[in-house]
């Protein structure tokens, strides 16, 4: 599933793009999270977002695992 979510933090409304893999464990007739992975795209502030898709390197915090850990991401480059 991919979402994104908007913080602020030091003044800076902030925005990020993130995927998340759960696993789930059926337990008693109940489904529950087993495990969850989140992978960020990005994390732009509100202002920068247009202008952080262009570059090179995107502005990330923390480091952007996709699209760059996708096996098409490099070729694509």
């Amino acid at each position: 599933m991919t979402s994104h979510a908007e913080f602020a933090g030091h003044e800076t409304l902030m925005l990020t793009a993130f995927r998340n893999r759960d696993t789930y464990l059926n337990t008693c007739g109940a489904w529950l999270f087993a495990r969850r992975c989140l992978t960020f795209m990005c994390v732009p502030s509100v202002e920068s977002t247009g202008a952080s898709f262009r570059r090179a390197r995107r502005i990330r915090w923390p480091e952007a695992d996709y699209p760059d850990s996708a096996p098409t991401w490099a070729t694509y480059r």
